[in-house]
């Protein structure tokens, strides 16, 4: 982003402490690393909740508790570690963005190479593990446990980076009311706008006493994949696609390459209902997806519509690396393939590999 590296640090950048609630941390990450920090603050009350799992906290990450879902609301799976360790890779991105340790050579699929570090990257992480399985679930109770001993433990700042997707009113918000609380003694309560959006309603946490924080797709920066058409046509898409290739490979409309027989859903090229020997080798054009993970369906890649995708899609379209291409164009170019694969005769086209152009 073009930070200027030899800032000096201020001393008291090391007393502050930011309570992370999300699905846990990796601790052997570098961003993670205590080199050149002190103890922990002595004002510092938090444990490390570890359970025998190989979880160590140091000087950077210097608490961790985990809150274990009641077994009649979700049943673990056996990819979910019973400690503060993350299973799905969500906690240690959040609580790097905040405060990870400057990492040299750090890269997006070979893509800008640079130094990835943090906002505040000699502050000191607590961690508070309330989400699980990979639908990534939260409940309430276990929030508001965290929360009360985020502020017993001594924390300055929370992260949740949980959004509900809705605007409710302050009173019925749970998180708001514990917030409030917080703010009352000082400590800074940092959430997620949530995903949805840009419909009236959906941001979510909108309490005034909180910082509500939303995503920005572009980030400063795209990545662009081109796609070229059997007839020499090029158009741009977006979505990181490492592959370079001049294969051509044949189009085929998603919605009639399935077994789906509803219209809506027929439209998302669901990997389960595709029909394998329609799809084997074929870039599928989706108005939206379900998924972004093609990787075992037999596809050479999938496109689809960004104006017209209902979700999902919308959400998580951006800078994610699978083995198969997904990339997302306009609606007008959506619209244009589609009349390309229904009239022309040269129907084929080839994805080439992305390139990172700054947004200006």
């Amino acid at each position: 982003m073009g930070f200027h590296e030899d800032v000096k640090r201020s001393a008291e950048e090391d007393e502050l402490i930011i309570g992370v609630l999300d699905d846990g941390i990796w601790p052997e990450s570098e961003s993670f690393s205590d080199e050149g920090l002190g103890p922990p603050p002595k004002r510092w009350k938090g444990i490390c909740q570890t359970n025998s799992f190989g979880f160590k906290c140091n000087n950077k990450i210097i608490g961790a508790r985990f809150y274990v879902p009641d077994p009649a609301l979700f049943n673990l799976t056996s990819d979910d570690e019973v400690s503060p360790r993350e299973t799905y890779p969500h906690g240690s991105h959040v609580a790097s963005t905040i405060a990870g340790v400057p990492v040299r050579g750090v890269s997006v699929g070979g893509l800008k190479n640079g130094t990835a570090r943090g906002a505040v990257p000699r502050a000191r992480i607590a961690v508070y593990k309330v989400c699980w399985g990979n639908y990534w679930r939260s409940w309430c109770h276990s929030i508001l446990q965290a929360m009360d001993d985020a502020l017993s433990d001594g924390v300055d700042i929370m992260s949740l980076s949980i959004g509900n997707g809705r605007s409710y009113d302050y009173g019925l918000e749970e998180i708001s009311a514990v917030a409030f609380s917080a703010m009352r003694r000082g400590v800074l309560v940092s959430v997620s706008a949530g995903n949805d959006g840009p419909q009236e309603f959906t941001v979510g946490h909108a309490s005034p006493w909180l910082l509500t924080v939303a995503n920005s797709f572009t980030a400063g920066s795209e990545f662009v994949t081109y796609v070229t058409l059997g007839n020499g046509e090029r158009l741009k898409g977006e979505m990181m696609n490492l592959k370079d290739s001049d294969t051509q490979y044949p189009l085929a409309l998603g919605w009639k390459v399935t077994n789906d027989t509803n219209k809506t859903t027929a439209n998302m090229c669901n990997p389960v209902h595709l029909i394998q020997e329609l799809v084997q080798g074929k870039i599928l054009l989706c108005h939206d997806v379900s998924t972004m993970n093609f990787d075992t369906t037999g596809v050479a890649g999938v496109i689809f519509d960004y104006e017209n995708a209902i979700g999902f899609a919308k959400t998580y379209y951006s800078y994610t690396h699978y083995e198969k291409p997904v990339v997302v164009v306009s609606g007008e170019d959506f619209a244009y393939l589609v009349d390309y694969t229904n009239n022309s005769s040269d129907r084929y086209i080839s994805l080439v590999s992305s390139a990172l152009y700054l947004c200006v």
